[in-house]
């Protein structure tokens, strides 16, 4: 498992750079076997451009609070 950190995430939607790095990331964890989550999904933006890479799991407040 790999996390990956809320900063790659925060604005997401409006910054192809970060598209282009959460991209390459995954490549990377995809070609270790391993599995990739996305941690600081706060908006629905960014939850659908998350979906829209085909990341497995996601977590951050736009699920709910940490209890």
């Amino acid at each position: 498992i790999v996390k990956i950190d809320k900063s790659c995430v925060r604005g997401i939607p409006k910054n192809d750079l970060k598209i282009r790095m959460l991209k390459r990331m995954l490549g990377i964890v995809a070609s270790c076997n391993a599995v990739p989550i996305v941690e600081g999904i706060e908006t629905a933006e960014e939850l659908e451009v998350v979906k829209g890479l085909n990341v497995p799991f996601g977590q951050g407040y736009y699920f709910g609070q940490p209890s």
